[in-house]
């Protein structure tokens, strides 16, 4: 047994030093597996992730916290309208004017809006019906009236800021303060009779704005003209073309009686508010105007100059 042994050991040696080059090859791309297996396999996939410091925890809820606060909010669908209203940009967001205008229109479903203007007791319901003679001398609870009611132009398209003409015209009688003087703040006037203020500088640079509030949207509107006019100047037509807009809008600027720093372009929506004066004589046929430019999107109601107009065009009487 013990004479067979280095036979044995001799023919094992014989065997693997043919075959050397096969194993050493074999076990270079075993080793060359194993190191891909454990970079790709290990370290990549099934490794878990490590846990963050708390200092790298710190910073980062810090630069995030930083950055969330450097970026400003997205606008809801109701601010993007042009001339939203919303809180940033209008002091005139008040939820029971909505209330009101409900209340009103339970009784008397004519009723469609709610008109304010700064500086003066204008702060009524608004009606519209299907022709502008009706409500001459119908309250809002559609018995007889004397002063009537504030009436929307039959032709005028309520709704919110995208829905509206392109001139919200309005209208309302003035009984009381109709003079070539107009007297400011006569708690006496009712409806449109103090509108006639707006015929006074000082008046005018210190009330700006005009809100108006649909049922479906409260909206804020620049006042850039305040003119008296003949009753053929075609102010009250609603729904103008985009040249016929413009034109009217520079006429109305000539013929108010300051100067405002408010741009209108072809893309803006406007409003107008309409009452009688005799400031030119017993005519009838005489109006005094106040146009406004609704709030454009992220435009703030803030004070700009207004000045006197050296010249203003009158009524073609």
């Amino acid at each position: 047994m013990s004479k067979q042994l280095p036979g044995v050991w001799k023919k094992i040696c014989k065997f693997f030093r043919k075959r050397n080059v096969l194993i050493a090859t074999a076990f270079v791309l075993f080793l060359l597996l194993a190191a891909v297996l454990d970079r790709f396999v290990f370290h990549i996939v099934l490794k878990a992730p490590e846990e963050p410091s708390s200092s790298s925890v710190s910073s980062s809820s810090s630069s995030s916290s930083s950055s969330s606060s450097s970026e400003s909010r997205e606008l809801t669908e109701a601010e993007m309208l042009p001339g939203s209203g919303n809180l940033e940009n209008s002091p005139y967001v008040d939820d029971s004017v909505f209330d009101g205008i409900a209340e009103y229109n339970a009784v008397n479903s004519d009723v469609k809006a709610w008109l304010t203007v700064d500086g003066t007791n204008i702060n009524y319901p608004v009606v519209q019906f299907t022709d502008n003679s009706t409500y001459m001398s119908l309250g809002y609870d559609g018995n007889y009236s004397y002063n009537g009611v504030i009436l929307a132009d039959y032709e005028d398209r309520l709704g919110n800021a995208s829905q509206l003409s392109h001139n919200t015209v309005i209208y309302g009688h003035n009984w009381t303060n109709y003079s070539a003087d107009p007297k400011i703040g006569d708690p006496s006037d009712e409806m449109f009779a103090q509108l006639t203020a707006f015929q006074h500088l000082d008046f005018a640079q210190e009330n700006l704005f005009i809100h108006f509030t649909t049922q479906e949207q409260s909206m804020t509107f620049k006042i850039f003209a305040a003119f008296y006019t003949e009753d053929t100047f075609p102010y009250y037509y609603p729904n103008l073309n985009t040249d016929e807009m413009m034109e009217m809008v520079a006429s109305a600027r000539e013929r108010s009686e300051h100067d405002y720093d408010v741009l209108v372009d072809e893309n803006d929506k406007l409003i107008s508010l309409s009452t009688c004066t005799r400031r030119f004589g017993s005519t009838d046929r005489q109006r005094f105007v106040v146009m406004g430019r609704l709030l454009r999107q992220e435009e703030k109601a803030t004070p700009y100059e207004v000045t006197a107009n050296p010249d203003p065009v009158r009524p073609n009487l």
